[in-house]
């Protein structure tokens, strides 16, 4: 409010006195856009003081790992394994972090895209150092913080904390491969096991079509140590505990395995199952691989 009364006082200042005859809608015109442009230096000053906020150098820890978020701000999380993780988010909106990596950048962090559509910004994690950077993370499983077991509308938005836990939403993943059309995507999946053996797959055809198709999973070319498990899911709609689209099962896949996945008479795949390190649930309850338990995983998207 105290910027806002002092742009109108600027105007009162700079602009000459007003004849009685000069219509009033013209200088409510200018105060409505003066207070426009206040509004958007307030927001941009807003995010710039929360990105250097000093709670995020609470212990100090994030001052020990000085250089290992190069440009970006370092931010603890006692939480994490690691106890910070990079927010790159001062930096310009890109395209996808395939763009954000071709300008340069190699930190792993927060950043923003737009996914090709100007006037979009969605904020996602980036990994910028696996198998030559540039991927997109779509999803992530660390610590079971974060249900799973979600609606289909929260599928679509995305929920979570893309630091942490999170699904980046099916909107998304249809406009992030939507606008790499033409050159096409791969997607990527590092996990480890319960037991800590590393495992991946990486696809070199990925595609989510629109919500009207049921979100319809197009994916192919496998290549990696995990094994094939996603080609059983090729060509499946999209299916969450309200909306069933697993036309080859009487039940509820989503609803009887805790979590939701484009289902084909169940799964082979379920990343977005239950996570529990105490393995109160079965293999094909949890987060799993070919029915393998897991205790991380990420799916990557990256445009070639």
């Amino acid at each position: 409010m105290k910027l806002l009364l002092i742009a109108i006082f600027t105007v009162s200042l700079l602009t000459p006195l007003v004849e009685p005859s000069t219509d009033i809608s013209v200088l409510k015109s200018q105060i409505q856009a003066l207070s426009s442009k206040v509004s958007q230096q307030s927001q941009k000053i807003e995010q710039l003081e929360f990105l250097k906020t000093k709670d995020r150098v609470r212990n100090g820890f994030c001052q020990t790992k000085d250089g290992s978020c190069g440009s970006c701000f370092c931010v603890e999380d006692y939480d994490l394994v690691e106890k910070f993780y990079c927010d790159c988010r001062a930096k310009p909106v890109r395209r996808d972090c395939k763009d954000h990596y071709a300008q340069g950048e190699r930190t792993n962090g927060l950043y923003r895209i737009n996914k090709n559509m100007p006037g979009v910004v969605v904020q996602v994690n980036c990994d910028q150092q696996t198998d030559g950077g540039g991927w997109t993370l779509v999803q992530r499983r660390v610590d079971g913080s974060t249900n799973f077991q979600r609606s289909w509308g929260a599928y679509r938005q995305g929920f979570g904390r893309l630091y942490r836990e999170f699904w980046l939403g099916n909107k998304n993943l249809y406009h992030l491969t939507a606008q790499a059309h033409w050159v096409g995507s791969e997607v990527r999946f590092d996990m480890i096991q319960k037991g800590g053996t590393k495992m991946w797959a990486k696809y070199s055809n990925f595609e989510v079509a629109s919500e009207a198709t049921g979100f319809v999973l197009h994916i192919s070319g496998y290549s990696g140590n995990a094994g094939d498990g996603m080609s059983g899911h090729n060509g499946m709609k999209f299916t969450t505990f309200d909306r069933d689209n697993d036309k080859w099962t009487p039940g509820n896949c989503a609803l009887t395995f805790y979590g939701a996945w484009w289902a084909n008479a169940c799964h082979g795949v379920h990343l977005n199952g239950a996570f529990d390190a105490l393995q109160r649930y079965p293999s094909y309850h949890a987060v799993s691989w070919n029915h393998k338990s897991l205790r991380f995983s990420e799916i990557k998207v990256r445009r070639k």
